[in-house]
């Protein structure tokens, strides 16, 4: 008697196999499972438009202002609202090393929150942090690259994920190199207030940085405009190497808006990965390269011949370029005496050495500035927090080396800039955690080195 026929929608046995086309023989593919039916993925039920919706909010998100609620910015909304939105809708798949880098975090925070609630030695003597502030820091990271992971594993394409996340940091960026530069004529501070505002009564970073004509648009920093012209102009060059005029555009504004901060993670890793990775991608002789080369020189012939209004910031730029020559400690010169025979953050660490060495002085840490992902993870966590934190950024390593095979040189090129700037960056900004910049940098973390590379076809012998 003939076998009954299957229904139709069902997989048993084996997975049936179709060729491809003739384009490409010998090369099959598993056929999808069906919607419906025993068979059926039911867990995939958000479509994959909207998941790239929510990479583009996340992102926009960062660029927006303070809330209503006290020290709560819209970045903050965003993000766990829609990772609670995700942990409903999607599934997370993980590779080993982003496993790992979740652990890692998640630990981090344990020893935050758990084990430096007890200090073993001396009482400190600098004030205590915000603990709320610090719970924040700490759980962001963990957030954004959940939701990260959670978008690739649900349907969405990563690259394309990562085509969007770049292009709103590129415009974003770019918008706020035109507010800077109308910053240099007229006094915009109310708008941008709402940007800076900590709501805690003392006058901005920003509003003393302006004073010397350190401009930052809406980042309350420089160090955080920094960091983030150097991800926009890595990610400027990604996004539009096959596109003349957007990469012109974006780059020289990029490339201005970077400057205009003075900011050191800029001016001295950005800036020349920025460089190098456009001679990598095109060489020299290439016409876009020349263009954004007359562009840029253009703009500083017009500032040096009185063409555009006079920036105060002039002088601050000219004497970081030339150190004087006496004997200087250059280190503690180029970190602002972070580092070098005096530095400023050794109070921070003889506080936290001083009381709880191996756990920290908790979430709320100290009242500080930290301005290094180091010493903002010994405040918090003590020794292990260091370790942590060094562990992270090891993993970032090996993640960037082991995709290396098979992966585009572009985008090779694109991980290995993100690594040097966060690597580097750390010197200066807690990378990792600090308002705002973190978000983009584990968006593009989980991008690059962290989500399932995707699959290739399976070859059949002998075809």
């Amino acid at each position: 008697m003939r076998e009954a026929l299957r229904p139709t929608g069902t997989l048993s046995g084996p997975p049936r196999i179709r060729t491809g086309p003739a384009s490409s023989p010998g090369i099959r593919y598993p056929l999808t499972p069906p919607r419906n039916g025993p068979g059926a993925d039911r867990r995939r039920t958000v479509r994959p438009a909207v998941w790239y919706a929510v990479a583009a909010l996340v992102t926009a998100a960062v660029f927006g202002p303070y809330t209503a609620q006290v020290g709560v910015r819209t970045e903050q909304v965003a993000v766990y609202a829609l990772l609670l939105v995700a942990l409903l809708a999607g599934r997370i798949q993980l590779t080993a090393v982003a496993a790992l880098v979740l652990l890692l975090l998640v630990t981090e925070f344990l020893v935050a929150v758990v084990g430096g609630s007890a200090p073993t030695g001396a009482p400190v003597a600098v004030e205590s942090g915000s603990l709320l502030a610090g719970i924040d820091s700490l759980l962001m990271p963990i957030a954004v690259l959940t939701l990260t992971l959670l978008m690739a594993s649900s349907g969405a394409d990563p690259r394309r994920l990562l085509r969007i996340v770049c292009t709103v940091l590129v415009v974003a960026m770019c918008l706020n190199t035109v507010l800077s530069c109308v910053s240099i004529r007229y006094d915009i501070t109310p708008l941008l207030g709402a940007f800076w505002e900590n709501h805690s009564g003392q006058e901005s970073v920003a509003v003393r940085a302006a004073q010397l004509g350190r401009l930052s648009g809406i980042f309350n920093q420089p160090a955080e405009a920094g960091a983030l012209y150097s991800l926009a102009l890595l990610a400027a060059v990604h996004r539009y190497r096959d596109r003349t005029v957007p990469f012109v555009v974006a780059t020289a504004l990029l490339t201005i808006g970077g400057v205009l901060t003075v900011s050191k993670i800029f001016l001295l890793i950005g800036l020349p990965l920025g460089l190098w990775q456009v001679v990598r991608s095109f060489g020299i002789a290439r016409p876009r390269v020349w263009a954004l080369t007359s562009a840029v020189l253009c703009t500083m012939l017009a500032a040096q011949y009185g063409l555009l209004p006079p920036w105060a910031g002039a002088d601050y730029l000219t004497r970081l370029l030339r150190p004087p020559g006496d004997g200087t400690d250059l280190v503690g010169f180029y970190t602002a005496g972070r580092l070098g025979d005096t530095p400023t953050l050794q109070y921070v660490s003889d506080a936290v050495l001083g009381s709880s060495p191996w756990f920290g002085l908790g979430a709320g840490g100290l009242a500080a500035a930290y301005d290094n992902g180091w010493i903002e993870a010994l405040a918090v966590a003590g020794i292990v927090g260091v370790l942590l934190y060094t562990g992270i950024l090891g993993c970032l390593v090996a993640a960037w080396f082991l995709r290396r095979p098979g992966t585009d040189p572009a985008t090779v090129r694109f991980a290995s800039g993100l690594v040097v700037v966060v690597l580097g960056g750390s010197l200066g900004l807690p990378m990792l955690t600090a308002n705002r910049v973190g978000t983009i940098t584990w968006l593009l973390i989980g991008l690059l080195l962290l989500v399932p590379a995707p699959r290739a076809p399976v070859r059949v012998p002998g075809r």
